[in-house]
């Protein structure tokens, strides 16, 4: 018998809950460095009540009589939830200072809303190249529990998707590669009913049976190609695995940075997250994992969104700290932009000032438009806050 088993003949009684013992109560404090705009929730509640006068700290409880018969779920609204902020938390007083957790850290969020003028005079379609890994590997199944569709599957009906979801007067091609490499076109076409048809027809015939998985050949052949004038290079990336050359294929997207983005799909449990992530880091653009389980249309959607806003340039950080005190960074630098999209970034702060307010300032340019972000943060904040 299995232990989640229930033995058998064991009588099971119902007691009306006027005849139960005891009582259950819930409530939960909630704090933020952003002021509580109001908290929700499918089960009845008490008024919400503030502690403090910003309103960045609130308690909330369950309404008297609830049963406890179903998930307790709140939706805490915060007012200015997507300005800049920066949080820090305060070292632990029981660890050396200079160290991770002796140290305060800091988290920089970005979330970024352009004025809809700024995008809209920038907006531009693009020439969209699509690379999909065709290697053996490929015809394995996506996942362990999914024993019908193979990765070669999930990608071309990703590819497809996005192929019936480009924009009218934009260019693209697409490449299979493996140990060798083909294309439909042999330049970028542009997009319409007539090439587009040309296209679906390919794909959906396209199989796993290109060899190996060599992508550097392919890369080096499409960054050879002249460009579109004013149609913004951009790379999507299809594969399953990992290559033997990861540091070359990733030097060699960081050094054609600057004249393209690079989305990357991971497709299937056991794609590479170093070169997934890394095409999509080095390329400015963004990275996704298929593994058959997720929404795929949601995934190539905000991935093509993200493609067809404009570059933002020039990100850079700097911190205005008091006299003896440093910041080490503790993420990746910054490198993309987007709207809609969170950017984070965490450094500790070594050293000790009387002196506690400070800054840090976030400078990045859209176009001809400069964007300037000044956070302001208390070097010591109180212990109950991080």
């Amino acid at each position: 018998m299995s232990e989640c088993s229930e033995a058998p003949g064991l009588p099971v009684n119902s007691v009306p809950a006027s005849e139960v013992p005891y009582s259950l109560s819930f409530s939960a404090r909630v704090s933020s460095p952003r002021p509580v705009s109001k908290v929700e929730s499918s089960c009845s509640l008490e008024p919400l009540q503030f502690l403090n006068s910003d309103h960045t700290e609130a308690a909330v409880k369950l309404a008297a009589g609830h049963k406890f018969d179903r998930d307790v779920e709140l939706l805490i609204y915060y007012k200015d939830a997507h300005q800049p902020s920066a949080v820090v938390e305060a070292g632990q007083d029981s660890a050396e200072p200079g160290t991770l957790m002796g140290d305060p850290v800091v988290m920089l969020s970005l979330y970024p809303e352009f004025p809809e003028s700024v995008m809209s005079s920038l907006a531009s379609c693009g020439e969209f190249v699509f690379l999909l890994d065709r290697s053996g590997s490929m015809r394995c199944t996506i996942n362990k529990s999914n024993q019908q569709e193979s990765r070669i599957s999930s990608a071309r009906d990703t590819l497809l998707l996005l192929l019936k979801s480009l924009p009218m007067g934009c260019y693209f091609n697409i490449y299979g590669f493996g140990s060798r490499f083909d294309q439909v076109f042999p330049n970028s076409v542009e997009y319409s009913e007539e090439s587009m048809e040309k296209a679906l027809k390919k794909v959906e015939g396209m199989q796993a049976d290109l060899g190996g998985t060599e992508i550097l050949r392919p890369l080096k052949h499409i960054y050879s190609q002249p460009f579109i004038s004013n149609q913004p290079r951009q790379l999507f990336v299809f594969t399953d695995g990992q290559v033997g050359n990861t540091k070359e294929v990733l030097d060699l997207v960081r050094k054609n940075a600057a004249s393209h983005r690079c989305f990357s799909f991971g497709i299937g449990e056991g794609a590479s997250s170093a070169l997934i992530n890394g095409l999509a880091q080095e390329g400015r653009g963004h990275a996704q994992f298929i593994t058959g389980s997720d929404r795929m249309q949601a995934k190539v959607m905000q991935s093509l969104k993200f493609a067809l806003q404009p570059v933002v340039k020039d990100i850079s950080v700097t911190w205005d700290l008091p006299k003896g005190v440093s910041a080490t960074v503790l993420s990746p630098p910054i490198t993309t932009i987007f709207q809609g999209q969170r950017s984070l970034l965490y450094a500790q702060l070594c050293g000790k000032s009387s002196q506690t307010d400070c800054s840090v300032t976030v400078n990045y340019t859209l176009g001809d438009h400069h964007y300037k972000n000044q956070m302001q943060f208390d070097l010591n904040p109180a212990k109950d806050t991080g």
